[in-house]
Order: structure tokens, then C-alpha cells, then sequence
């Protein structure tokens, strides 16, 4: 039986008192995408490479752990990195270590930051099954891709994953589900335990997207 899976996402605006993001700074360095092996298409924007530089912005009253870009652009704190290599859980590939250019603190604190690390995530196996989450994809052509659905998502409302496609890591990408890392219960208990800030996981079955809804940007 497969376990609970839930999507690791960014705080509400407000919802954090370690609400934390970055940006990438100057010079940005990308090689190729992620290509799906199947129709070779790609699956991921171009991928940032060494040198590893950015901006944080803070809207809470301290650093979070977790720190977003976007919900599959993801730094972790050195308490984070320091905790996963201790532990049995898998997924996490590499820790790109950051160089903090700038810091914009919305609101006041003292203190600087954590060591920050950029993760690589897994490519599991897990694929999405479209029907089950009740996907849309805009202008798909037919037939579609089987294993990356030629990446593009504009909205589902749930995350079902096609039966025995999980590939047992407990932090991953998904197929057919591009800019969402999902993780295990595991995953989740372990930042619980450990009093991680600034992340927030959604049960996978409540997961849900929509390009066109536009009420949750920071204003």
C-alpha cells in the first residue's frame, strides 16, 4: 500500500511569522532542461548551475528553513541539510550551497541567515494520473505523451498517481505534474519533529491548481 503523499508548497502571505523567499541574482548560469526519455520533450525550464547566488526577502519576523522561489525552486537551511543526511529518508539529490547577495527584510529583525542549500529533487517514477486528478491541459495535442503528458498543466483539482508508479523516494518530482514537489508522510513528520519553519503540506488529494485564479498573489 502506498503511503500518504502531500504537496510541499509556500505559506499564505500572513501565514508564516518565517515567511521567507528568494530570487535568483546575477550571474545566473543554466544548462539544458530535464527531457522526458519517452518523446524527449522537455519537462522542466533550463536548470540553474553553479554559481549558486540570490536575494532573500523575508515577510515574517525571522529566516524560515524552507525558502521558495516557486513551489518546485526550493532552499533548505543547513539544520534541514544537516537533519536529512542523518536520517533514512531518500529523494533529495544534491545540496547547492548559496551565496546570499542581498537580503530585503519586509518587516523588522535582527540576525542574519542560515547557511542556505538549493535542493535537487528526485525525478520519481510517480506519474499523475490525468483522469483521476482531473486534469486540463491547453492545447495538448492527441496523442499525448504517456509519460510526461508534454509537461504543461493549467489545472487539476486533486493529485492521484497512476497505480505502482512511485518509485519509494521521500521527496519528488512527479510526471505529468510539473512545479510541485511532493513528498511522504515520513517526510512530513520529520520536519514536524524537527520544528522546521516555512512549509506548508497539503494533502495530496487536496491539492489542487488553477492558472486562471489569481487571488492568492502577494500584493
Amino acid at each position: 500500500m502506498e503511503p500518504q503523499f502531500y504537496a510541499l508548497i509556500h505559506p499564505d502571505p500572513g501565514q508564516s511569522l518565517f515567511d521567507t523567499e528568494f530570487d535568483e541574482e546575477e550571474p545566473i548560469n543554466r544548462t539544458g532542461a530535464l527531457k522526458c526519455p519517452s518523446c524527449h520533450g522537455a519537462v522542466t525550464s533550463r536548470i540553474w548551475v553553479s554559481p549558486f547566488i540570490a536575494k532573500l526577502t523575508t515577510w515574517g519576523r525571522a529566516f524560515g528553513d524552507f525558502a521558495f522561489l516557486s513551489d518546485e525552486d526550493v532552499l533548505v537551511s543547513s539544520r534541514v541539510r544537516t537533519a536529512f543526511e542523518e536520517s533514512d529518508l531518500v529523494g533529495i539529490t544534491e545540496f547547492c550551497p548559496i551565496e546570499i547577495k542581498r537580503i530585503v527584510r519586509r518587516k523588522r529583525f535582527q540576525g542574519p541567515p542560515p547557511a542556505y542549500h538549493y535542493l535537487r529533487i528526485a525525478q520519481s517514477g510517480a506519474n499523475i494520473d490525468d483522469a483521476a486528478s482531473e486534469t486540463y491541459r491547453k492545447g495538448i495535442k492527441k496523442p499525448m505523451c504517456p509519460q510526461c503528458h508534454e509537461a504543461g498543466i493549467d489545472r487539476f483539482k486533486r493529485v492521484i498517481l497512476q497505480p505502482n508508479t512511485w518509485t519509494g523516494e521521500d521527496i519528488f518530482a512527479v510526471w505529468g505534474l510539473p512545479s510541485a514537489i511532493m513528498v511522504t508522510e515520513r517526510f512530513k513528520i520529520f520536519c514536524e519533529q524537527n520544528a522546521f519553519t516555512n512549509a506548508i503540506f497539503v494533502p495530496a488529494e487536496e491539492y489542487s491548481y488553477d492558472a486562471w485564479d489569481f487571488s492568492d498573489l502577494r500584493m
